[in-house]
Protein backbone atom coordinates (compact mmCIF):
# COMPACT_ATOMS: atom_id res chain seq x y z
CA UNK A 1 0.00 0.00 0.00
CA UNK A 2 2.98 2.42 0.91
CA UNK A 3 4.25 1.58 -2.67
CA UNK A 4 0.76 3.23 -4.18
CA UNK A 5 0.47 6.23 -1.79
CA UNK A 6 4.42 6.99 -2.31
CA UNK A 7 3.83 6.43 -6.04
CA UNK A 8 0.65 8.76 -6.31
CA UNK A 9 2.09 11.45 -4.34
CA UNK A 10 5.28 11.52 -6.93
CA UNK A 11 2.81 11.44 -9.76
CA UNK A 12 0.98 14.65 -8.28
CA UNK A 13 4.24 16.57 -8.24
CA UNK A 14 5.43 15.89 -11.63
CA UNK A 15 2.40 16.78 -12.22
CA UNK A 16 2.66 20.20 -10.48
CA UNK A 17 5.63 20.80 -11.97
CA UNK A 18 5.27 20.24 -15.23
CA UNK A 19 1.25 21.92 -15.01
CA UNK A 20 3.76 25.03 -13.68
CA UNK A 21 5.77 24.82 -17.21
CA UNK A 22 3.38 24.77 -18.86
CA UNK A 23 1.59 27.30 -17.32
CA UNK A 24 4.53 29.67 -17.30
CA UNK A 25 4.82 29.29 -21.24
CA UNK A 26 1.56 29.74 -22.22
CA UNK A 27 1.43 33.07 -20.15
CA UNK A 28 4.32 34.15 -21.57
CA UNK A 29 4.34 32.45 -24.89
CA UNK A 30 7.44 29.95 -24.83
CA UNK A 31 10.91 30.71 -25.66
CA UNK A 32 11.69 28.78 -28.98
CA UNK A 33 12.38 30.71 -31.76
CA UNK A 34 9.90 30.08 -34.57
CA UNK A 35 10.82 33.74 -36.87
CA UNK A 36 13.93 32.35 -38.84
CA UNK A 37 11.54 29.19 -40.18
CA UNK A 38 9.79 30.12 -43.94
CA UNK A 39 8.52 28.37 -47.11
CA UNK A 40 11.50 26.24 -47.69
CA UNK A 41 11.92 25.02 -43.74
CA UNK A 42 8.18 24.25 -44.31
CA UNK A 43 8.57 22.31 -47.11
CA UNK A 44 11.60 20.50 -45.88
CA UNK A 45 9.95 19.30 -42.32
CA UNK A 46 6.94 17.95 -44.31
CA UNK A 47 8.69 15.51 -46.62
CA UNK A 48 10.79 14.01 -43.83
CA UNK A 49 7.71 14.01 -41.63
CA UNK A 50 6.22 12.25 -44.77
CA UNK A 51 9.11 10.08 -44.58
CA UNK A 52 8.99 8.98 -41.15
CA UNK A 53 5.19 8.35 -41.76
CA UNK A 54 5.67 6.13 -43.84
CA UNK A 55 8.04 3.92 -42.39
CA UNK A 56 6.33 4.16 -39.24
CA UNK A 57 2.88 2.60 -40.79
CA UNK A 58 5.01 0.39 -42.39
CA UNK A 59 7.03 -0.79 -39.22
CA UNK A 60 3.74 -1.51 -37.76
CA UNK A 61 2.55 -3.65 -40.31
CA UNK A 62 5.19 -6.32 -39.96
CA UNK A 63 6.46 -8.75 -37.42
CA UNK A 64 9.51 -6.39 -35.89
CA UNK A 65 12.88 -7.95 -36.59
CA UNK A 66 15.49 -8.21 -34.11
CA UNK A 67 18.09 -5.95 -33.34
CA UNK A 68 22.07 -6.47 -34.99
CA UNK A 69 25.21 -4.17 -34.85
CA UNK A 70 25.04 -3.05 -38.06
CA UNK A 71 21.49 -1.37 -37.68
CA UNK A 72 22.66 0.23 -34.91
CA UNK A 73 25.77 1.50 -37.09
CA UNK A 74 23.04 2.28 -40.17
CA UNK A 75 20.85 4.20 -37.86
CA UNK A 76 23.30 6.23 -36.09
CA UNK A 77 24.92 7.19 -39.73
CA UNK A 78 21.26 8.13 -41.15
CA UNK A 79 20.49 10.24 -37.91
CA UNK A 80 23.84 12.26 -37.90
CA UNK A 81 23.32 12.66 -41.97
CA UNK A 82 19.94 14.32 -41.35
CA UNK A 83 21.81 16.27 -38.76
CA UNK A 84 24.50 17.53 -41.54
CA UNK A 85 22.25 18.31 -44.28
CA UNK A 86 19.65 20.27 -41.96
CA UNK A 87 22.54 22.34 -40.44
CA UNK A 88 24.23 23.36 -43.82
CA UNK A 89 21.00 23.70 -45.36
CA UNK A 90 20.03 26.29 -42.38
CA UNK A 91 23.42 27.90 -42.55
CA UNK A 92 22.82 28.18 -46.55
CA UNK A 93 20.20 30.06 -45.28
CA UNK A 94 21.88 32.47 -42.88
CA UNK A 95 20.47 31.23 -39.96
CA UNK A 96 22.98 30.96 -37.18
CA UNK A 97 22.37 28.19 -35.38
CA UNK A 98 23.89 28.95 -31.72
CA UNK A 99 21.12 31.48 -31.74
CA UNK A 100 18.27 29.90 -33.27
CA UNK A 101 19.11 26.85 -30.46
CA UNK A 102 19.29 29.12 -27.71
CA UNK A 103 23.12 27.04 -27.49
CA UNK A 104 24.42 30.35 -25.48
CA UNK A 105 21.52 30.96 -23.52
CA UNK A 106 22.16 29.16 -20.24
CA UNK A 107 25.47 28.05 -18.70
CA UNK A 108 26.39 24.85 -18.44
CA UNK A 109 26.21 24.76 -14.93
CA UNK A 110 22.63 25.38 -15.21
CA UNK A 111 21.60 23.30 -17.97
CA UNK A 112 22.78 20.40 -16.09
CA UNK A 113 20.64 21.31 -13.28
CA UNK A 114 17.86 22.61 -14.44
CA UNK A 115 18.04 18.95 -16.98
CA UNK A 116 17.97 16.55 -13.77
CA UNK A 117 15.39 18.05 -12.31
CA UNK A 118 12.98 18.56 -14.68
CA UNK A 119 14.29 14.80 -15.82
CA UNK A 120 13.35 13.46 -12.49
CA UNK A 121 9.86 15.11 -12.36
CA UNK A 122 8.51 13.50 -15.55
CA UNK A 123 10.12 10.02 -14.17
CA UNK A 124 6.58 9.40 -12.01
CA UNK A 125 4.13 10.06 -15.00
CA UNK A 126 6.43 8.51 -17.17
CA UNK A 127 6.40 5.18 -14.95
CA UNK A 128 2.92 5.65 -14.25
CA UNK A 129 2.33 5.41 -17.82
CA UNK A 130 4.62 2.79 -18.86
CA UNK A 131 2.79 0.37 -16.25
CA UNK A 132 -0.49 1.43 -17.58
CA UNK A 133 0.64 0.28 -21.15
CA UNK A 134 2.31 -2.95 -19.94
CA UNK A 135 -0.99 -4.11 -17.69
CA UNK A 136 -3.67 -3.34 -20.91
CA UNK A 137 -1.27 -5.27 -23.53
CA UNK A 138 -0.97 -8.39 -20.98
CA UNK A 139 0.91 -10.97 -22.42
CA UNK A 140 1.63 -8.63 -25.49
CA UNK A 141 3.88 -6.20 -23.88
CA UNK A 142 6.66 -6.22 -25.37
CA UNK A 143 10.11 -4.31 -24.98
CA UNK A 144 11.69 -2.60 -28.11
CA UNK A 145 13.95 -5.11 -29.93
CA UNK A 146 16.99 -2.94 -29.19
CA UNK A 147 15.85 -3.82 -25.52
CA UNK A 148 16.64 -6.80 -26.19
CA UNK A 149 19.54 -6.81 -28.41
CA UNK A 150 21.43 -4.79 -25.30
CA UNK A 151 19.81 -7.09 -23.02
CA UNK A 152 21.32 -10.32 -24.79
CA UNK A 153 24.91 -7.95 -25.28
CA UNK A 154 25.12 -7.77 -21.34
CA UNK A 155 23.96 -11.16 -20.68
CA UNK A 156 27.02 -12.32 -22.63
CA UNK A 157 29.18 -9.64 -21.84
CA UNK A 158 29.79 -8.82 -25.95
CA UNK A 159 31.59 -5.57 -24.91
CA UNK A 160 31.98 -3.94 -28.12
CA UNK A 161 27.76 -4.50 -28.73
CA UNK A 162 27.41 -2.73 -24.83
CA UNK A 163 29.42 0.31 -25.94
CA UNK A 164 28.04 0.67 -29.30
CA UNK A 165 24.84 0.87 -27.98
CA UNK A 166 25.52 2.53 -25.09
CA UNK A 167 27.43 5.11 -27.61
CA UNK A 168 24.42 5.27 -29.54
CA UNK A 169 21.96 5.63 -27.25
CA UNK A 170 23.92 8.40 -24.85
CA UNK A 171 25.42 10.60 -27.29
CA UNK A 172 24.44 10.34 -31.10
CA UNK A 173 20.35 9.34 -30.47
CA UNK A 174 20.14 12.81 -27.73
CA UNK A 175 21.98 15.18 -30.20
CA UNK A 176 20.58 13.81 -33.47
CA UNK A 177 16.65 13.42 -32.30
CA UNK A 178 16.70 16.23 -30.32
CA UNK A 179 17.75 18.40 -33.05
CA UNK A 180 15.32 16.84 -35.66
CA UNK A 181 12.54 16.66 -34.13
CA UNK A 182 12.87 19.47 -31.06
CA UNK A 183 15.15 21.79 -32.87
CA UNK A 184 13.98 21.65 -36.54
CA UNK A 185 10.31 19.95 -36.75
CA UNK A 186 8.97 21.29 -33.62
CA UNK A 187 9.66 24.87 -34.41
CA UNK A 188 8.16 24.65 -37.91
CA UNK A 189 5.20 22.69 -36.09
CA UNK A 190 4.47 25.75 -33.61
CA UNK A 191 4.98 28.11 -36.49
CA UNK A 192 2.47 26.93 -38.43
CA UNK A 193 0.23 25.01 -35.52
CA UNK A 194 0.69 26.66 -32.50
CA UNK A 195 2.50 25.21 -29.53
CA UNK A 196 -0.14 22.87 -28.09
CA UNK A 197 -1.05 21.09 -31.53
CA UNK A 198 3.36 21.65 -31.97
CA UNK A 199 4.16 19.67 -29.22
CA UNK A 200 1.10 16.89 -29.54
CA UNK A 201 1.93 15.93 -33.17
CA UNK A 202 5.49 16.56 -32.34
CA UNK A 203 5.67 14.07 -29.77
CA UNK A 204 3.02 11.44 -31.38
CA UNK A 205 5.62 11.25 -34.24
CA UNK A 206 8.87 10.36 -31.64
CA UNK A 207 6.70 8.15 -30.17
CA UNK A 208 6.07 6.41 -33.44
CA UNK A 209 9.20 6.12 -34.52
CA UNK A 210 10.32 4.11 -32.35
CA UNK A 211 7.83 1.12 -33.19
CA UNK A 212 7.09 -0.30 -30.03
CA UNK A 213 3.27 -0.32 -28.99
CA UNK A 214 4.48 -1.58 -24.99
CA UNK A 215 6.15 2.23 -25.05
CA UNK A 216 4.04 3.86 -27.42
CA UNK A 217 2.64 5.98 -24.61
CA UNK A 218 5.68 6.69 -22.22
CA UNK A 219 7.31 7.77 -25.15
CA UNK A 220 5.14 10.01 -25.89
CA UNK A 221 4.95 11.73 -22.17
CA UNK A 222 8.68 11.49 -22.31
CA UNK A 223 8.71 13.45 -25.70
CA UNK A 224 6.10 16.27 -24.33
CA UNK A 225 8.37 16.49 -21.43
CA UNK A 226 11.28 17.20 -23.79
CA UNK A 227 9.59 20.11 -25.51
CA UNK A 228 7.98 21.65 -22.37
CA UNK A 229 11.58 22.01 -21.46
CA UNK A 230 12.92 23.36 -24.39
CA UNK A 231 10.18 26.19 -24.74
CA UNK A 232 10.46 26.66 -20.99
CA UNK A 233 14.18 27.17 -21.52
CA UNK A 234 14.86 28.36 -24.51
CA UNK A 235 18.01 26.65 -25.10
CA UNK A 236 17.95 22.65 -26.93
CA UNK A 237 21.22 21.59 -24.55
CA UNK A 238 18.08 21.17 -21.61
CA UNK A 239 16.17 18.88 -23.78
CA UNK A 240 19.67 17.02 -24.90
CA UNK A 241 20.87 16.57 -21.69
CA UNK A 242 17.41 15.05 -20.23
CA UNK A 243 17.43 12.75 -23.15
CA UNK A 244 20.94 11.61 -22.53
CA UNK A 245 20.57 11.17 -18.97
CA UNK A 246 17.22 9.24 -19.39
CA UNK A 247 18.77 7.04 -22.09
CA UNK A 248 21.90 6.27 -19.71
CA UNK A 249 19.64 5.53 -16.78
CA UNK A 250 17.29 2.60 -18.40
CA UNK A 251 20.74 1.27 -20.06
CA UNK A 252 22.72 0.97 -16.71
CA UNK A 253 19.34 -0.56 -15.53
CA UNK A 254 19.34 -2.93 -18.16
CA UNK A 255 22.71 -3.59 -17.67
CA UNK A 256 22.10 -4.62 -13.97
CA UNK A 257 19.31 -6.35 -14.71
CA UNK A 258 21.14 -8.67 -16.98
CA UNK A 259 23.93 -9.28 -14.06
CA UNK A 260 20.97 -9.75 -11.38
CA UNK A 261 17.92 -10.97 -12.70
CA UNK A 262 14.73 -10.42 -10.49
CA UNK A 263 13.45 -13.87 -8.75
Amino acid sequence: MWLIVTGGFLVVISLFVYGNVAKRIATEGGKVRTDNFGTADLLVASLLILYFVTAVLQGFHVEPKPVHGVDIVNGAVMFLTLVVFLCSFLHFRGIKLPAQFGVRRLGPGRVAGIAVGLLAAAYPLIGLVSILSQVALGTEAQPQELVKYFLDASEKSHYSAIFATMLMGVVFAPIAEEFIFRGYFYGILKRHLGIVAGVILNAALFAAIHLNETSLLSLFVLAVCFTLAYEFTGSILVNMCMHSLFNLANLCLLLYTAHHPVP
